[in-house]
Order: structure tokens, then C-alpha cells, then sequence
């Protein structure tokens, strides 16, 4: 007679995600509320460091700003969302790109903002595990008082 012999625990449990919302590229910070929201944590984040007598070039301060704003977003989701997400799971990675993907930044600004936003205190950040799971961002308490306000 065959006996159906499982593990009380699979190895796969152990690998399980917690519930996390994906990054979403083209969620966009809207209404003047939420975009004053999110240029004030702009203005929270470090510039990059460039030599002195020169001031940051425009398009990468634009490029910067709408990373940050569609960062926001996302993180507000998460923060407010009733399906009580974990954190965000972003995809870091350069990669090719396909008609598909946003051009207004690219993974390396968003991988700084994110640096920036967890040396600052906003979010933290769980590094990713090659081939199993994305970087985690996950708001912090002070990311949740700000948005209170």
C-alpha cells in the first residue's frame, strides 16, 4: 500500500516572502498636497556630491525629484494601505530596457534615493537575495509621523 509521507514543514515555507507591495514605476505623487509632501522629503535627502563653484545640473535635479515623488507614492500606499503590506519590493537591478519601463529615471537613481531616504531615517531597507527576492523598502515610524502631519 502507498503512504503519502509529507514533511509537516516544506523548505519553501521557510523561503516565503512576507506580504510586500511591488514598486510600481508609473505610480506618481498627484494632488498639490502630496506633491508638496514629496518635495519636502526631497528637500530631506542629501545632493550628490559634485565639485564645488558648480551647481547640480538641472535635468538630473528634475530626475531626481520625480524618483523621489514616485518613491513617495509607493510608500504611501504601503503605509496607508488596509491590506497591511510589509514593505515595497523594488527591483534594483540594471537591466535592459523594454517600451514598457519608465525613462524618466533609472534603477541607479532610485537605488541612491533609497540610500539617501534610509541614511536620512525614512525607510529601511533589506537587501535583496540574488535570484530569490528583491530589495525591501519598508517605512519607518518617522516616514508615518511625516505623512500624519
Amino acid at each position: 500500500m502507498l503512504e503519502l509521507i509529507l514533511s509537516p514543514k516544506r523548505i519553501a515555507d521557510e523561503k516565503a516572502l512576507p506580504y510586500v507591495r511591488h514598486y510600481d514605476a508609473w505610480l506618481a505623487a498627484g494632488g498639490d498636497n502630496l506633491i508638496a509632501l514629496a518635495d519636502r522629503f526631497f528637500e530631506m535627502l542629501r545632493s550628490p556630491t559634485i565639485t564645488e563653484e558648480r551647481k547640480p545640473r538641472a535635468d538630473a535635479m528634475e530626475r531626481r525629484k520625480r524618483c523621489v515623488r514616485t518613491l513617495v507614492a509607493n510608500l504611501l500606499v504601503v503605509a496607508l494601505d488596509p491590506a497591511d503590506y510589509v514593505g515595497l519590493a523594488v527591483p534594483l537591478r540594471n537591466a535592459g530596457g523594454t517600451r514598457y519601463d519608465r525613462r524618466a529615471f533609472t534603477a541607479d537613481v532610485l537605488r541612491q534615493a533609497i540610500k539617501d531616504a534610509e541614511n536620512v531615517g525614512l525607510v529601511l531597507a533589506e537587501e535583496a537575495v540574488f535570484k530569490e527576492r528583491r530589495t525591501v523598502v519598508v517605512p519607518t515610524s518617522r516616514f508615518r509621523q511625516l505623512v500624519a502631519c
